[in-house]
């Protein structure tokens, strides 16, 4: 976008820098009417807030950075003492994992459903390891490190697939490996020649 002759003046460090302040500022504009029904900062689940579930989920669909690290675990939290609801986010997430956008809320779907240990979903969330956006298959390397083993079965099924991103074996290699687990050595020996195929030699 354009941007008026008073802010290219007044950017001491150039158009660029302005223009990322004029973005971060409409950003915080544009989530400042969902910022008002829930409070991001409210500790534990005594908010009045905290446990509606639809005020949560609407509040997640906003496309800003800033909500990234509080609000999905406090999602999963309200649906772990609601287990009405739990049904309701999973398949918000599951329906924001299937929509083309936006990737914002796409990252903290992921993290909820990682806060959620939601084994069932590993081979979704899996699928995020292979895209572009750093948000998203960050997000998706967290889901996964919290499923623990159930991991490994996935990534068994997923290894011999021909369109397996090499980003997406890579980590799933070294969350594996993380583990620590018996299992996790045997895995990597059972597909070394694989991995090292796919991912290279110098990741592997």
């Amino acid at each position: 976008r354009r941007l008026t002759p008073e802010i290219r003046q007044g950017s001491p460090y150039g158009v660029d820098a302005a223009r990322i302040v004029v973005g971060t500022t409409l950003g915080g504009i544009n989530v400042g009417g969902s910022l008002e029904r829930v409070d991001v900062t409210f500790e534990g689940l005594n908010h009045p807030y905290a446990a509606d579930i639809d005020a949560l989920l609407s509040l997640a669909c906003a496309e800003s950075s800033c909500l990234l690290t509080d609000l999905s675990p406090r999602i999963a939290r309200a649906a772990k003492e609601r287990p009405e609801a739990s049904g309701r986010v999973t398949e918000w997430c599951v329906r924001t994992l299937e929509a083309r956008g936006p990737f914002f809320s796409k990252a903290i779907a992921l993290d909820i459903l990682g806060e959620m240990q939601a084994v069932d979903l590993i081979p979704e969330i899996a699928a995020c390891l292979g895209d572009d956006n750093a948000y998203i298959y960050g997000a998706a390397e967290r889901a996964l490190s919290k499923m623990g083993e159930a991991v490994i079965p996935c990534a068994r099924g997923l290894v011999g697939r021909e369109d397996l991103h090499p980003d997406a074996l890579h980590s799933l290699t070294r969350i594996i490996c993380d583990l620590g687990r018996e299992d996790s050595l045997r895995f990597v020996m059972d597909h070394i020649e694989r991995i090292f195929e796919v991912v290279g030699p110098d990741a592997a």
